[in-house]
């Protein structure tokens, strides 16, 4: 099969909430510690572009202080967030809510996962930011 390129935009989006498409899921190990980790990989309709999309990976690290983020992506893909266990495939093609904030670091700036859902105090706030709506028929994946 051949390999496509160009079809993913790299752009880094305001601060707010947006809908996602949850494209995978894989198990690895962190460099740094050595932690068992899970690389999400997430696709976003390009709010100044519906025809484009922006690909956003997060990175899901099995330690204690991290844990709240993992319990937050297994509630939107549907999983029990108590259990302890994320089931990758499972999760794939889950549409869920996430809140970008730019991060700088040494190799530039980047979208930066900082939250799964939507906060109660935003619930029934509009997006800051993005075509995240209530319904997903806003959203054409």
């Amino acid at each position: 099969m051949p390999f496509s390129y160009g079809r993913h935009k790299e752009k880094v989006l305001p601060k707010g909430y947006y809908r996602a498409l949850v494209l995978g899921a894989k198990p690895g190990v962190s460099r740094s510690a050595g932690n068992d980790m899970l690389t999400i990989k997430l696709e976003i309709q390009d709010p100044d572009n519906p025809d484009e999309r922006i690909i956003v990976y997060d990175y899901l690290v099995d330690v204690t202080s991290l844990a709240w983020k993992s319990k937050q992506f297994a509630q939107q893909v549907g999983q029990d967030p108590e259990l302890g266990v994320i089931d990758e495939e499972a999760a794939r093609g889950h549409k869920v809510w996430i809140m970008l904030t730019p991060e700088t670091d040494a190799w530039g700036t980047k979208n930066r996962v900082t939250r799964y859902g939507k906060a109660e105090s935003d619930k029934n706030s509009p997006p800051a930011a993005g075509p995240a709506s209530e319904s997903d028929a806003d959203v054409p994946f």
